[in-house]
């Protein structure tokens, strides 16, 4: 393990907890125990973060903060939905997919006999 990735594991790593059997926190732990560059920024890391614990502990939550951020949730009786209502948009639905379908069908397909015939044929697409 590289000294980055030492201090990558240890940034996320509260001092003082149990490793939770997890191999690299005690890989990196002895890697701050075997290297001075690691165990000094290790030291300058928990102190920051006794600093900013006990600003925190110290700072006085708002009156009224739970009941601003956390959304009032009403009750609400669920939609109940009559059988046939179901039935009728399944119909209205198919009703829109065969208007699409016959609305954009052209007939069936007859190659074009002639110069001409394609030539009409392309020109009506471009009319379109």
């Amino acid at each position: 393990m590289d000294e980055q990735e030492a201090r990558s594991i240890l940034s996320m790593y509260r001092a003082g907890e149990p490793a939770l059997d997890d191999a690299r926190v005690e890989e990196a732990l002895r890697k701050v125990e075997a290297d001075p560059d690691v165990a000094e920024w290790w030291d300058e890391e928990q102190e920051l973060d006794r600093i900013i614990a006990s600003k925190l502990a110290t700072t006085r939550v708002p009156a009224g903060l739970k009941a601003r951020v956390t959304p009032t949730v009403e009750a609400r009786s669920p939609i109940v939905r009559s059988s046939w209502s179901r039935g009728v948009m399944l119909a209205a639905a198919c009703i829109v997919a065969l208007a699409a379908f016959f609305s954009s069908w052209r007939g069936p397909f007859r190659p074009a006999a002639s110069m001409a015939d394609y030539r009409d044929e392309m020109v009506s697409f471009v009319k379109v």
